[in-house]
């Protein structure tokens, strides 16, 4: 990076560092350089606050226009060991929206980054009248909704030409204007789980394809999925990154190129989908169901709650590696009902998932599970 295109100052009584892009230095001008203190700046709006970040909308003034402020702060031990080493997210989405708006993929103007005692901060240009893209397309229908899709696909293509391989690329992190294909725009934002590489392999183009494709819903959603993979088959083989995924001739409509895509890959892109989002939701109902319960003599058990919200426990688990049951309390031979099968099928299908007879022996610290009747024998299992 050239030293025209930026100015960094450094302070060594905080040792804390700032870079600025010079053209655009006046823009921070009178901006708290402590996190904390920009969170008091006058006129400074919350859009978005979880546990690592805040997004922060600063209003505009006679010498800069709206921005955006990301505060990074760095909770995890391995977070702030790469911050410490001078890897930070913040510094890592800096680095990564320099080097996009070098080689002129559309993400938000930079304009300064800044570390602080209570955190690092990005400073971007505000997108003025855009929308997240899963609102934006949920506007149009027919070969209108078809051109957008393909234009995705075709962003998708231009950032691994430039050499960006981004592990965030969802639709969320798309910002969309326009009001319809012909003056279409599209911006990549949250950059900094991306890695800029000279060329990015055909495994990772596939991962980055396979999180567009889950943003947009796999197979639920129509054609939505064949449509993005038909711009990038057309883009990918104009701009020279993979042959292999379109067959025939490109074609051009409503100014979007597109051709027709090979039905083994699209077929593997939307069953990597679904695996994908087997998992997701996985992960989704075990957070809801299950239930950790500790007490100050170290005894932990996993109780999984009833899905309509009874008080009864279901199913009841005895997880053996990690639980000390009390001395005093004797379970040996007491029988013990549990359920196993798709957490899926049981709970969002409404399905009643198979049930089995278990007993509980103890041996020292140790508990065990013992299957009475694996398979469910007559009305008496079902209604014990």
């Amino acid at each position: 990076m050239s030293s025209r295109g930026r100015v960094i100052l450094a302070t060594s009584q905080e040792n804390s560092k700032r870079e600025v892009v010079s053209r655009r230095g006046d823009w921070l001008a009178g901006i708290p350089t402590e996190a904390d203190a920009l969170l008091d700046f006058k006129g400074v709006r919350l859009l978005h606050s979880n546990r690592d970040r805040k997004v922060l909308w600063i209003p505009p003034s006679p010498s800069r226009p709206t921005l955006i402020a990301k505060i990074h702060r760095e909770k995890d031990t391995a977070a702030r060991w790469r911050r410490r080493l001078g890897w930070g997210r913040a510094f890592m989405e800096w680095r990564h929206l320099r080097h996009a708006e070098r080689v002129g993929i559309p993400v938000p103007r930079p304009v300064g980054w800044q570390t602080s005692a209570s955190g690092d901060v990005v400073f971007t240009e505000y997108l003025l009248d855009t929308e997240e893209f899963p609102n934006f397309i949920q506007k149009f229908h027919g070969t209108e909704r078809a051109a957008i899709l393909r234009h995705l696909g075709a962003l998708v293509a231009r950032l691994v030409r430039s050499g960006m391989e981004a592990r965030d690329l969802h639709t969320g992190n798309i910002m969309a204007r326009g009001t319809d294909s012909s003056n279409l725009q599209l911006w990549v934002v949250d950059l900094h789980d991306a890695r800029i590489c000279e060329n990015v392999l055909e495994h990772r183009q596939e991962a980055m394809l396979v999180q567009v494709a889950q943003s947009l819903g796999g197979i639920r959603a129509g054609q939505d999925v064949g449509f993005m993979l038909q711009g990038w088959a057309a883009q990918a083989r104009n701009l020279g990154i993979n042959t292999g995924w379109g067959t025939g001739p490109v074609q051009v409509e409503d100014g979007v190129s597109w051709m027709r895509v090979i039905p083994e890959r699209k077929k593997r892109i939307e069953q990597r989908v679904e695996k994908k989002e087997m998992r997701r939701r996985r992960r989704r109902i075990r957070r809801l169901l299950v239930c950790k319960v500790g007490d100050r003599k170290g005894v932990a058990r996993t109780y999984w709650r009833d899905p309509k919200g009874s008080e009864t426990i279901f199913p009841r688990r005895v997880r053996v590696r990690s639980c000390q049951l009390p001395a005093k309390k004797k379970i040996d031979g007491v029988p013990f009902r549990s359920w196993r099968g798709s957490l899926i099928e049981s709970t969002l299908m409404q399905r009643q998932a198979t049930a089995h007879l278990l007993r509980l022996e103890t041996r020292g610290p140790a508990v065990s599970q013992h299957v009475v009747e694996s398979v469910p024998a007559g009305v008496s299992l079902l209604k014990y």
